[in-house]
């Protein structure tokens, strides 16, 4: 079967691609050093919707400052320029808007349940009552 060029190339790197972030999440979970876990990282990965949302913008603004184009060099500058003026705008977006909707509209997550003994975890589940929804949307057992 012949892939077109674009398409082999990117197939040649789904695996590697694949074992990489396998290999990044165990790490994460396990709890082991990781460049990923860094408060650098933390903040990137925070204000990463917001870079989302504004990048284009900040793109298209670029792009209208020389009708003409720019040099190697010049646009190597403005393409800086561009990346760390748009993740200035997504911190103070992310601090401004995301941060206090996040607060005022987010469900408060219920804490992780605490490991069931060993014991009880063996034990057969047709042993343990059967909860009983109520009408209001609540369990109970």
């Amino acid at each position: 079967m012949v892939v077109p060029l674009l398409y082999s190339v990117v197939a040649a790197m789904v695996i590697p691609l694949a074992l990489l972030v396998a290999a990044a999440a165990r790490a994460d979970v396990e709890g082991h050093r990781s460049p990923l876990r860094g408060r650098f990282s933390g903040w990137l990965g925070d204000t990463s919707f917001a870079f989302y949302l504004l990048h284009i913008l900040v793109l298209y603004g670029a792009s209208n400052m020389s009708p003409n184009g720019f040099g190697v060099a010049a646009a190597l500058a403005v393409m800086i320029g561009a990346y760390l003026v748009t993740l200035g705008l997504a911190s103070l977006l992310h601090i401004g808007v995301e941060r206090p909707m996040m607060r005022r509209f987010a469900k408060a997550r219920k804490p992780a349940a605490a490991p069931r003994p060993a014991a009880a975890a063996t034990a057969s589940p047709a042993l343990e009552p059967t909860p009983i929804a109520t009408g209001d949307g609540t369990r109970v057992t």
